[in-house]
This record gives structure tokens, sequence and C-alpha cells, in this order.
């Protein structure tokens, strides 16, 4: 059962060393974060949720806002690359006072939608203490390369297929390096720095957003998150917390809250969604005892017999 726990855990948190895929869905949901690992090589994965803003800058305006984002993952070609398509939907309500002029109007539509990628340039390797058996010393010392993260890469462009209230000046690029650190077999940290529309002076932004993740049980698990941003207007500072749990193996749902750290600014966001696969991918492995190397097929059930299918089985005395 231990065993069976540490799996889960690298599984559900979004991250796994060992393997790009992964028997159990890994969904970036609820943080706002990346994970640097792919979901693997023909699996086609969505990640929805909806949210509610109330979006407040003092003596100034009042947004609120309601709607859904969507990201579309699909690992093709190679175990570490992932293709992203991000998508938002959403309505604002918005209330001014410029100069004790008051404006109000509403606006609604796709806000963004970003085509991209990311790569995994660099996975660590930690070492295997379960084989320690001569010195308990040892076995329970830290692995110091847990402090040397695996890194991966992302770059995308943001379309300008958005609704009229949203439209701006051509395409801009987004790049970002993400980071994984696994401190132990149940406290994940996952840092994004990334340069979004950094073609646009009037627009660009700069990011980062550092999500820790704890696992309470093979099906639940908790992360908090602090996220800042920097442009010419503002530098704006979140902080939230979230809760997931994993129903089976194709499916995760998940609710957030998150608040803004600036003194001027209110920003309460609620958030409740879900992430679920098509899984299609095939696993292959290479019979070592055959006289010649061959790499055989391993054909997966039905995803519809094994969507519905216990995780656990009972044990049979």
């Amino acid at each position: 059962m231990k065993n069976l726990r540490i799996v889960l855990f690298f599984l559900f948190c979004s991250t796994n060393l060992m393997a790009q895929y992964t028997d159990i869905i890994n969904s970036n949901r609820p943080s706002l974060s990346k994970s640097p690992f792919s979901v693997g090589t023909d699996v086609l994965q969505f990640e929805t949720g909806f949210f509610y803003e109330d979006r407040t800058f003092t003596h100034f305006s009042d947004v609120s806002s309601f709607g859904t984002n969507i990201s579309i993952r699909y690992g093709k070609l190679m175990e570490k690359l992932e293709f992203v398509g991000d998508i938002s939907y959403r309505y604002d309500d918005v209330k001014k006072n410029v100069i004790q002029i008051p404006q109000n109007y509403k606006s609604y539509g796709i806000s963004n939608l970003t085509i991209g990628a990311k790569y995994l340039i660099y996975k660590q390797a930690y070492d295997d203490k379960s084989t320690e058996v001569r010195s308990w010393k040892r076995r329970m010392a830290f692995d110091w390369k847990r402090l040397i993260p695996s890194v991966g890469v992302y770059a995308g462009v943001n379309t300008n297929f958005v609704g009229p209230d949203y439209k701006e000046s051509g395409i801009t690029p987004k790049v970002g390096v993400l980071l994984h650190n696994e401190f132990n077999p149940r406290f994940i940290l996952v840092t994004n720095i990334i340069g979004d529309k950094i073609t646009n002076k009037e627009k660009v932004n700069y990011q980062y957003i550092v999500t820790a993740t704890y696992v309470l049980h093979p099906d639940w698990s908790v992360f908090a998150e602090n996220e800042g941003n920097f442009n010419d207007y503002s530098d704006e500072f979140f902080a939230g917390v979230g809760l997931g749990y994993l129903v089976n193996q194709n499916l995760q749902l998940d609710i957030s809250y998150r608040t803004a750290l600036n003194a001027d600014l209110k920003n309460p966001t609620f958030s409740a969604g879900f992430s679920w696969r098509l899984d299609r991918h095939q696993d292959s492995y290479t019979d070592l005892e055959s006289p010649e190397e061959e790499t055989i097929e391993i054909q997966r059930e039905p995803f519809f017999k094994r969507i519905f299918k216990k995780r656990y089985k009972k044990k049979e005395f």
C-alpha cells in the first residue's frame, strides 16, 4: 500500500519523474503554473473550469467577471513534447469612476486564445534509497540533488482570434521556463518564469508563479500558490489555495480561491473545474532475453472499459 501511495502521489501532482506518460491523469489544475512534463504521446487532455472574479481598484474601478478557462493538451511525436492550446471566455461588468465621471459598460467574448508547445530539456534523477538496507541514516538522508530542478521550456503565440472587446494589435509571443522540484515523496514545488506579449511595449508583462503541492491522501491534494506580474502600469501580487480530488484514473475535480496582495487592489476569485483525458497511449518495452533486440507494443484495454474500471481491487485471502 505504501508503494501504491507513492506512485499515485507522483501522478496526481501533475508531475512524474520516471516517465512522461502516467497511468493516472496528471493535470496542471487547479494551479496556474505549468509542469515541464507532458501528458504522453497520443493522449488528449482537457482541463477546464468556471470562475467568478471581483476586481476592485480603490477609487478607480470595479469589474465583476465570470467565465471559463480551457486548456487543451496533446502529446505527439515524442514523450518530451506537448502541444498546448489555452482559451478563455469571459463576461465583464465594468464600473469606472475616472475624475468623478462614472463610466459603466459590459464586455464579453473570447478574451484569450494562445497556441504553443512545451518541451522537457532536463529531467532530474533521484537516488533509489529503498535498496539501502545497511544504514538507516543513509536511507533517510536528504538527497541534495532534489534542489536541482527538472527544466522545461514553453513557447507560444497570443493570437488575435478574440472577441471585439479584447482585440489588440496583432499576434504576440509568449515564452517561459518551467521548473520542477520534488523535495520528498509528498511535496512538490513548480516554478514558472514567463514573458508575455513581449513585442507589445504597452502590454508586455513579466510573470512568476510558484506552486507548492502536498498530497494528503492518494486521492486528495492541496496547493498554495504565489503569483507576481510586472508591467509598465503596476506590479501586482496574488496568493491562492486549492484542493484537488482524483475521481478515477482519467478524471480529476478541483476548487480554488485567489486574492490580491496589493493594498489598493481587491481581487477575490473563486474557481471550480475538472480535468479529463482521452488516453490512447500505447506502452512499449524491449525484450532483453531475446537474441535480437525486439520492441513489443502492449495493447491497452478499450478506453471506456478502463474509465469505469475500479482502481483498487479487493484483496483476496
